[in-house]
C-alpha cells in the first residue's frame, strides 16, 4: 500500500473517532472536499452514519478523473486536459487532520482530502468491497498521487523545500470582497452597496456590523483565528485578515473562509463577490499572501549581525534575497497561475496597488514582491514578503506550490539576477530607471500569461507536466467561453463562483 495512502487512513482510524465525539453529535453529513483547477471547492458527503457503520472500516470515495479538470461555466470534459484519453475513478482520500464542523450548518461537517490514482490504470474497487483495509488496498500497492491533484502537489513541494534546504514556507492570506445586498441582485440584476464610503471607513463597518459579526463569529468558531477586519477603498468592501501558519494549513483555512463569507452572507441577505475587479473605477479584491521561510522553529528572512545579504536595506537575509530572486526571474510564468482568469487582468493596472511590475521594493505596494517594513520587531531585518499579484480565482494550492519551486530555483541557481530595490513607483520612472532598476511588466493578459508558463520548462518541470498541461489546456477553454464579454457580463457569469 501507498505509505502516505496508509499515513492518512491511519491519521482516523488509530486515533479516537473525532466523529463520535459530543460535539458531533448532531452531525448527519461529512463533506469530502476538493479544489480543482479553477478553484471551485467539490465535494461529495456521506452521512455520518454511513461512515461509521463501515464495518471494515471508511477509506475513501471514489469521483470521476476529469472532476479536476473542468472549466470554469460548465462540467465538461476539454479534449486533452486528462493525463490521458483513459476516463475513470481515482480515490478521495481523507485528510482528517484537517476535520471541522461548519459553523453556518451546524449539520454539517467537512475534511479536505487528497486523490490518488492506479499506476497502472486499475479503478478502484467499490466502497462495499469486503476485507479490511489492509487487505483490500495491498491489492492496490500501485496507488500514487493523482497528477492533476494541486493540493498533493503543494505537498510534494514542502517536501522538497524541506528535504533540500531545511526550510519550511509559512504564510496567510488578505481575504477582500465585497458585500451588496441580494435582493436587487436577484430582481434587478444590479450590484448595489449599502455605503460608498472610503478606505478604513467606521460608518461603512457600522452599517455592515451585523453580517460582518456573524461571518466572523463563524469563522471563529470554526478555530480560524481573525486578525484585523478593515474597510477597503471600494463601496462595499472589506478585508480579513488572520495570523499566518504552516503553508498547507493557510490553504485549507483561505478556501473555508471564501465559502463561508459567501454562505453566511447569502444566508444574511447579501451576496459576497471575490472576483478580481467588481467596479471598471473602483478598487480590485487581491488576494495578496504574506510569507516567511522557517528552519529548526525560526523565521530566518530576517537579515541578522552576523548575516551577509545581497541588499542589506531590503532587511532580508540571503537566502530570503535568493528566493525573492527566483520568484521574480518567474514572475511572467507564474502569472498564469496567480491570474488564471480574464477577469484578473482588469486589475492588473498601474497605480493600483496591484503589483503589476517586476519589482521588489520596502514597503512599496506597486511591486510584484513587497517587503513590510517591521519597525516594532525586536530583529533587526524585515520578517516576511508579499506576494501583490494572487487573486481569488487562482488554486491557492497550486499558488503556493509554484511559489516554492520558483524560489527554491533562485536559491539553487547563483546566475539568477536579483534586481536593486526599488521604493518609487516605476509608474514614474523614466526609461533610464527602468534600465537602472531591471523593471519588468507583467503579462497584460492571460492569452500571454499562459504562452509564459507553457515556454517555462523549470515549472513545467517541477509541478508536473500533467497539472500545467491541464491548466493550460482549461484555461485556453475558459478563454473562448468569455470572449468578447464586457465587465458586466463577467460579473453576472462569474459571480456565484467567485
Amino acid at each position: 500500500m501507498c505509505t502516505e495512502l496508509k499515513s492518512l487512513i491511519n491519521d482516523f482510524e488509530l486515533s479516537t473517532n473525532p466523529l463520535r465525539d459530543n460535539e458531533f453529535q448532531k452531525i448527519k453529513f461529512i463533506r469530502i472536499c476538493w479544489v480543482d483547477l479553477n478553484n471551485k471547492t467539490r465535494c461529495k458527503a456521506p452521512s455520518k452514519s454511513y461512515i461509521l457503520d463501515k464495518s471494515n472500516g471508511f477509506e475513501y470515495v471514489t469521483v470521476t478523473n476529469s472532476c479536476m479538470s473542468f472549466p470554469t461555466l460548465t462540467d465538461m470534459i476539454v479534449k486533452n486536459s486528462l493525463p490521458s484519453e483513459d476516463i475513470g475513478e481515482i480515490w478521495l482520500v481523507p485528510d482528517w487532520k484537517t476535520l471541522v464542523i461548519l459553523d453556518y450548518l451546524p449539520d454539517t461537517a467537512q475534511v479536505m482530502a487528497y486523490f490518488y490514482q492506479s499506476k497502472k490504470g486499475v479503478i478502484a474497487p467499490a466502497l462495499s468491497t469486503s476485507g479490511g483495509p489492509q487487505s483490500r488496498l495491498s491489492k492496490y500497492d500501485q496507488l500514487v498521487p493523482f497528477s492533476l491533484d494541486p493540493r498533493n502537489v503543494l505537498k510534494r513541494a514542502m517536501n522538497d523545500l524541506q528535504v533540500n534546504h531545511g526550510l519550511q514556507l509559512k504564510g496567510s492570506f488578505e481575504e477582500e470582497f465585497y458585500l451588496f445586498p441580494l435582493k436587487p441582485w436577484l430582481e434587478e440584476g444590479m450590484l448595489k452597496p449599502l455605503d460608498s464610503s472610503a478606505f478604513a471607513s467606521v460608518y461603512s463597518l457600522d452599517t455592515y456590523n451585523t453580517v460582518l459579526s456573524k461571518i466572523t463569529n463563524a469563522l471563529e468558531a470554526m478555530n480560524i483565528p481573525i486578525e484585523q477586519i478593515l474597510k477597503e477603498s471600494g463601496p462595499g468592501q472589506f478585508e480579513i485578515t488572520i495570523p499566518y501558519t504552516d503553508i498547507l494549513v493557510a490553504c485549507d483555512r483561505h478556501k473555508l473562509i471564501h465559502q463561508t463569507v459567501k454562505a453566511v452572507a447569502y444566508q444574511n441577505g447579501f451576496i459576497a463577490c471575490f472576483l478580481p475587479k467588481v467596479f471598471a473605477n473602483s478598487a480590485g479584491n487581491g488576494c495578496h499572501a504574506h510569507l516567511s521561510l522557517w528552519r529548526d522553529g525560526k523565521n530566518i528572512v530576517p537579515i541578522t549581525s552576523s548575516t551577509y545579504s545581497f541588499y542589506p536595506e531590503s532587511g532580508f537575509s540571503q537566502d530570503s534575497c535568493r528566493f525573492v530572486a527566483g520568484l521574480l526571474h518567474h514572475a511572467k510564468s507564474l502569472t498564469a497561475i496567480f491570474n488564471p482568469c480574464n477577469n484578473s487582468y482588469r486589475r492588473l493596472t498601474p497605480n493600483s496597488w496591484s503589483g503589476g511590475y517586476i519589482a521588489w521594493g520596502v514597503d512599496n505596494k506597486e511591486v510584484f514582491i513587497r517587503i513590510p517594513s517591521s519597525p516594532s520587531t525586536s530583529v533587526i531585518g524585515n520578517t516576511n514578503f508579499e506576494v501583490k499579484t494572487i487573486d481569488h480565482c487562482s488554486n491557492p494550492y497550486l499558488v503556493m506550490a509554484s511559489i516554492i519551486y520558483a524560489g527554491m530555483h533562485g536559491m539553487n541557481d547563483s546566475s539568477i539576477q536579483l534586481p536593486p530595490l526599488t521604493s518609487k513607483n516605476p509608474a514614474n520612472f523614466t526609461e533610464e530607471e527602468k534600465k537602472q532598476y531591471l523593471i519588468g511588466y507583467l503579462p497584460s493578459n492571460l492569452t500571454d500569461s499562459l504562452q509564459c508558463l507553457d515556454s517555462d520548462s523549470y515549472l513545467k518541470e517541477n509541478l508536473g507536466h500533467d497539472i500545467i498541461k491541464s491548466f493550460i489546456t482549461v484555461k485556453k477553454f475558459d478563454l473562448e467561453s468569455v470572449k468578447g464579454l464586457t465587465l458586466d457580463d463577467e460579473i453576472k457569469k462569474l459571480i456565484d463562483i467567485y
